[in-house]
């Protein structure tokens, strides 16, 4: 029998001597469980079985989710461009960067997926992200330490399915789940002796670099066999394999293999850039704007627990960190530089959880097999509770899932089934354009653009931001919020169409805007055409009324029944298309139309703060000061840590000299807007009529660091040196003040008002005499002249 390299290397006795032991200290496959018995076994068996059916069920639920992201359009237009015309390497899909080089490496998905799409419909699409993710946990579940802790195996694969099922979607990235699954797998067997699978390895490699950016991950896992071998050579002492009769050191069969799966990189339609790649696009996306926009991208701490994944990624990390300090001495090197290397890209950004929890699942199960202590532990019936937990969590989370319920606690629009997402899509946006035959340059929001590219119409953007880069994305973003610089990029590109998001910023911007006309919108897109390309297209608000739209969405809408209320085995609805089109009647002017809609939304989940703060801002509009503060009292309370509810609301109390609750609410909101000035200067006057004049004067510091050019804040400052007594000061800021603003008498007049109160007359009838003549003669001032000794 051959003897594992590995195995070997952990003892530095001779081979005859240390075969026993290396193998011991190797294999968890054959390590038997301290003290169990046959029947034990067999029993153990049984209960594992019945848990790890329980964590399939748990995976199918999680796998059968409709079609939701964004990216999908895009990559099935791709995928029917590799079906017609070859593998791309200019845009075609825009006019904004059209010829540009476009590496698309992703071209082989893109090309199954429009396959399966055309064939078998969406069904078919979702059928088979379940039949990957299947594959990818029934392969961890093949490891030859899950036999020997079963319980184990259904636990920490039930946590890893939890972490990631969020992005259990139709995407690239799926076949990056399931390789990572194989490597492993596969480079398992080939550390236990059966040397052949290292041949299939570079194969693989060319399918995945041609299927997703991140193949890179391959030879890293590739990468981490070699230093585990190193590792043991240099602690064990001894590293040879045996194959066919020859002896070969394991680190160079490892390094062999790593060469060939490098090399493999190469193998794709753009050769070495296409290997390049996926290191200039992780320079682009996590060190730029992209960052900082794109919420997929942020860290995984950016996010609170009460966003589950976050929870269950908490739970998965700690479960792996205990597992090894309990079986220290005999960890696998291989399985931890795997897990922590796809550990830290998990932490960097939360779109990357899926990677740690495929390779959690390994290192996990191979270090409860492999150690006494856990055995121990999950002994007898502590197992079997152990088993009936998982049971019933699986259980609970396959019925929260099958009723979106669990979309619902995530605040996800996507829903369970085999279709389209309803209330995603722009189609019937799309469809408008067509019917209407409206052209010309379209301005659309990125992830419109996606949608639009697979109807054949030109973009703006979409969401393939390596194609645009950096600075056109910065452009794009500053559109949505800067009128003037939108105005100068619409004239530059002649926009004619405007396609945009329901909650998109740049409403504010083409709602004030005569050239522009809204002519379309439905419960996910709104569509603006400019008064050259209209022809006989009505608009809304000015030939029609927006009330029979709202009328007919409404009807189209989730129905509007309470999540609390809805049976147990009913699914629920969602609020967020109710909600979307209530922000933008909000944004529109519609706002007696905007509360119909909140209130809908409120009513299936009032449970949600962010539906309270946008009913309180449409209170704002229809002057409803108490209903307002009502809806922000709501928002504050369900979301204590919303800095800019806690400032709207502690200003919605000033004006009702309500200057305590207003004080804590706004003292919360500068903790996390530290930069807000508005709220610094209300805290300002708020500590003034407090006589807290420490507080008042670092709080008009604040405000005055914020927006210096702010008068009133200038005024502030006055006002609390003057509460202080410092004179000089005073004077200094009181005078900046009305160099700021010559034409506020009124600054001049409280000067010398509060140096007459001081005892000043001397310095009042110096000021006097510094009053512009703009205010000379002003009542005020001209009465004050009369008080001053000299000052006539």
């Amino acid at each position: 029998m051959s003897i594992p390299a590995h195995a070997q290397s952990l003892t530095s006795r001779p081979r005859g001597m240390g075969r026993r032991r290396g193998l011991q200290m190797h294999s968890s496959a054959e390590t038997k469980v301290p003290g169990q018995s046959q029947g034990a076994r067999v029993a153990s068996s049984r209960v594992g079985v019945c848990a790890l059916a329980a964590v399939g069920l748990l995976l199918a639920a999680a796998s059968f989710r409709c079609i939701w992201n964004t990216d999908f359009w895009w990559q099935y237009k791709t995928g029917e461009l590799v079906a017609k015309n070859g593998i791309p390497t200019q845009d075609v899909f825009s006019y904004t960067k059209t010829g540009a080089e476009w590496i698309e490496l992703r071209w082989l998905f893109c090309y199954a997926t429009y396959g399966l799409m055309d064939r078998f419909g969406a069904a078919g699409v979702v059928v088979m992200q379940w039949v990957v993710m299947t594959l990818t946990f029934g392969l961890l579940a093949t490891h030859p330490a899950a036999r020997k802790a079963p319980v184990t195996t259904a636990a920490v694969m039930m946590l890893a399915i939890l972490t990631a099922s969020q992005r259990f979607q139709c995407r690239p990235e799926q076949v990056t789940y399931l390789f990572l699954a194989v490597y492993i797998v596969l480079i398992e067997k080939i550390r236990a002796g059966r040397r052949r699978w290292a041949y299939a390895l570079p194969v693989l490699q060319v399918v995945w670099t041609n299927a997703h950016t991140v193949f890179i991950l391959g030879p890293l896992l590739v990468g981490a066999w070699l230093v585990d071998a190193l590792l043991r050579r240099a602690l064990g002492g001894g590293a040879n394999s045996r194959s066919e009769g020859k002896v070969e050191p394991a680190p160079r069969l490892a390094a062999i293999t790593l060469a060939a799966t490098v090399g493999a990189c190469f193998v794709n339609p753009y050769g070495w850039r296409g290997f390049l790649f996926p290191f200039l696009l992780a320079s682009e996306i996590h060190t730029t704007a992209f960052k900082r926009y794109i919420a997929e991208l942020a860290g995984t701490f950016s996010f609170s627990q009460t966003y589950s994944a976050v929870f269950f990624f908490e739970a998965l990390l700690a479960v792996c960190v205990v597992s090894c300090l309990m079986n220290i001495r005999r960890l696998d090197y291989f399985l931890l530089i795997s897990a922590a290397c796809l550990g830290y890209l998990s932490v960097t950004a939360i779109r990357n959880l899926p990677l740690f929890s495929i390779a959690a699942v390994p290192l996990v199960v191979h270090n409860a097999a492999s150690s006494g202590a856990w055995a121990r532990l999950h002994k007898g019936k502590l197992r079997g509770c152990a088993a009936a937990s998982i049971v019933a969590i699986c259980l609970v989370g396959t019925w929260s899932m099958a009723t979106d319920r669990f979309n619902a606690w995530q605040n996800d629009t996507n829903r369970f089934g085999l279709s389209l997402a309803p209330n995603r899509y722009p189609v019937a946006a799309a469809q408008f354009i067509r019917d209407n035959g409206l052209s010309g340059p379209v301005f659309n929001t990125m992830m419109e653009g996606s949608y639009l590219l697979s109807r054949d119409i030109r973009v703006y953007i979409d969401p393939r931001l390596e194609v645009y880069g950096e600075r056109f994305f910065d452009d794009y973003m500053r559109m949505l919020v800067d009128g003037p610089f939108w105005e100068a990029k619409a004239k530059e590109c002649g926009f004619r169409v405007v396609v945009v998001d329901l909650g998109s910023t740049a409403l504010g911007i083409l709602s004030g805007r005569s050239e522009w006309g809204l002519v379309f919108f439905d419960d996910v897109a709104a569509v603006f055409v400019h008064r050259a390309a209209r022809g006989g297209v009505p608009v809304i608000g000015r030939d029609v009324g927006f009330e029979p739209f709202v009328e007919r969405l409404r009807s189209g809408l989730p129905e509007v029944r309470p999540i609390a209320d809805t049976p147990w085995y009913a699914r629920v609805s969602s609020p967020h298309a109710a909600h979307r089109v209530a922000i933008f009647l909000l944004n529109m002017g519609q706002y007696a139309l905007a509360e119909h809609l909140v209130d809908d939304a409120i009513r299936i989940d009032p449970g949600l703060a962010v539906l309270h703060a946008t009913r309180a801002k449409i209170m704002d509009q229809l002057g409803r000061l108490e209903d307002a503060i009502a809806a922000y009292r709501a928002a504050a309370e369900l979301n204590p840590d919303d800095a800019v509810t806690r400032g709207l609301l502690g200003r919605r109390l000033f004006t009702k000299n309500e200057f305590e609750p207003a004080r804590l609410h706004l003292e919360a909101s500068v903790a996390g807007l530290p930069d807000n000035a508005v709220n610094w200067a209300l805290l300002c006057r708020i500590y003034l009529q407090q006589r807290k004049l420490n507080e008042a004067l670092a709080a008009s510091r604040r405000s005055i660091a914020g927006d210096p050019g702010n008068v009133m804040y200038r005024k502030d400052l006055a006002k609390v040196l003057a509460a202080r007594r410092e004179i000089g000061p005073m004077v200094d800021a009181f005078v900046t003040a009305a160099r700021m603003a010559p034409e506020d008498c009124s600054i001049w007049r409280d000067l010398v008002y509060v140096l007459l109160e001081f005892g000043q007359p001397e310095r009042a009838r110096e000021v006097l005499g510094q009053v512009p003549v703009t205010c000379a003669n002003a009542p005020e001032i001209v009465e004050l002249r009369g008080r001053v000794p000299g000052g006539s």
